[in-house]
């Protein structure tokens, strides 16, 4: 086994959970490139650690959207997450949206769906809509 980087989980479940995510992330995947993002650097099959993200390619702003693995006791889920950013005036402006808590079966059915309402939520997320900040610091 692989390692296992879930506190809550134990190795059969862990098993049992990269094997049915496996099968999830080319439905992923496939949806969101035909939507306009690309798959981000990390390859979900070779690592140990059950998450998938998508990023826009987009002059001025950054972010995307990703599914990732909530590690939670006796919570077998997933969450939907969206991120978008603005560096200007050495600090990062961005809003971050948590959509849902998914079980496996929820992901399956209702991908599609759920990707379209978050694909639509980060599009019309304008530069007004980034409410949250931090600085942006140099190693000067």
């Amino acid at each position: 086994m692989k390692y296992n980087p879930y506190k809550y989980l134990n190795e059969t479940e862990y098993n049992n959970i990269k094997i049915e995510f496996a099968e999830i992330v080319p439905l992923l995947t496939e949806f969101m490139i035909n939507s306009g993002f690309k798959e981000s650097d990390s390859k979900p099959g070779n690592a140990d650690y059950f998450a998938i993200g998508f990023n826009k390619p987009n002059d001025s702003f950054t972010g995307g959207i990703g599914v990732s693995y909530d590690d939670l006791p006796e919570n077998e889920t997933f969450s939907l997450h969206l991120i978008k950013c603005l560096d200007k005036n050495n600090g990062r402006y961005f809003k971050k949206i948590v959509f849902k808590s998914l079980t496996l079966e929820e992901l399956k059915t209702e991908y599609r769906k759920l990707l379209e309402i978050a694909i639509n939520s980060y599009n019309n997320i304008n530069e007004s809509d980034l409410d949250q900040f931090f600085e942006l610091t140099t190693d000067d």
